[in-house]
């Protein structure tokens, strides 16, 4: 055991008394892996769900249990867009603001019992689009069948 120890620390003192093998042993792994962080730049802790633009021109209670619905399941995150937005989701969805950008029409209280469905635009290509458009069709169309009962 003692041989052990001595053979070790024979080792450790030449270890110590080299200082290339000092650099290679402390500094070498700090650069490394400061390099990695940058080549790959480890993912960072934002929310990566869809986030679905949702324009009320209805704004009754039932077009509200629309956007509360989206919220509360979590699949997406959900930005409330002003009236005037009505006019240009195209452009928002367009220009990356949002992955789907969704218009609840005037009368949609009155007329989701029927089947009438808000207006959604997003741009199927894209993964995040279509994940959203899933979402909220889920939502819509549960909401049109709990009103029809």
């Amino acid at each position: 055991m003692t041989r052990i120890l001595a053979i070790a620390a024979k080792d450790l003192k030449q270890i110590l008394l080299d200082r290339r093998s000092a650099m290679f042993l402390v500094l070498m792994p700090a650069v490394f892996t400061l390099f990695l962080g940058l080549a790959f730049r480890w993912p960072s802790h934002a929310d990566s769900r869809p986030l679905v633009g949702v324009c009320d021109l209805d704004s009754t209670e039932f077009s509200g249990l629309v956007r509360q619905q989206l919220e509360a399941g979590e699949l997406v995150r959900v930005e409330a867009l002003g009236r005037d937005a009505a006019a240009k989701v195209d452009d928002l969805v367009r220009r990356g603001h949002c992955d789907l950008a969704m218009t609840i029409p005037i009368g949609y209280s009155k007329g989701a019992g029927a089947g009438t469905l808000p207006e959604a635009v997003c741009d199927q290509s894209e993964p995040q689009a279509r994940a959203a458009l899933a979402a909220v069709e889920a939502v819509t169309s549960r909401l049109a069948l709990s009103s029809r009962v």
